[in-house]
């Protein structure tokens, strides 16, 4: 059984590697990372309009991407880069917009013997309360590549952030799987769902 060391670290890159991105795009429209700040006497600059957020499109093109090992391939939306490398454990699918991080779908591959979908979850959830995070009390469930599974959603907190995210749970082959989307723009969840069931759909181990 993994050590509760590895299943944070685990958690961690799942969920919490986007808000380090974040937290560092947030201090730098704050002003942060080291800059001096301005005279007194400078004249003042007019106040900039901030971008406004992007907005979801559930049905956006999805790109294929085949993983050699663990082998499968499962559909990203056209536009989100791959951060990450081939045949990683972690898949990182990430969408950024002028260098803030908004989503970030991940894919991965827990190998062991006798994993079961609620053991995965219990992998998540232990982790959840050490973090802030909201355990959830219901799952609903799920069809992923043709065996039954489990779905979630749940928030975690992280930096002052609060992450959304939604993740569906299978055991097929060796692996025990795990896809998930998470949202850094709270509220926004809800929108992002049709496209996540897009995305389980096309997922297919080899």
């Amino acid at each position: 059984m993994p050590s509760s060391n590895g299943l944070k670290s685990r958690f961690l890159r799942l969920t919490l590697a986007g808000g380090c991105l974040l937290l560092a795009a947030a201090a730098a429209a704050c002003g942060g990372g080291g800059q001096e700040a301005p005279s007194s006497t400078a004249s003042p600059s007019p106040a900039s309009t901030p971008a406004p957020l992007p907005t979801i499109d559930p049905n956006v093109p999805l790109v294929e991407y085949r993983s050699p090992d663990p082998g499968y391939s499962v559909s990203y939306p056209e536009g989100w880069d791959l951060n990450f490398s081939p045949g990683a454990p972690v898949a990182n699918f990430d969408w950024t917009v002028v260098g803030r991080p908004i989503a970030q779908l991940t894919v991965t591959c827990f190998k062991g013997q006798n994993q079961t979908v609620e053991s995965l979850i219990q992998q998540d959830t232990a982790i959840l309360g050490q973090y802030a995070g909201t355990v959830p009390t219901e799952s609903t469930p799920v069809e992923l590549a043709g065996v039954s599974g489990k779905q979630l959603t749940y928030t975690v907190g992280f930096g002052g952030l609060t992450i959304e995210q939604v993740a569906a749970y299978a055991v097929k082959g060796d692996c025990g799987w795990r896809i998930g989307l998470a949202t850094y723009i709270p509220g926004t969840l809800q929108s992002y769902l049709p496209l996540f069931q897009r995305i389980i759909a096309s997922f297919r181990p080899d």
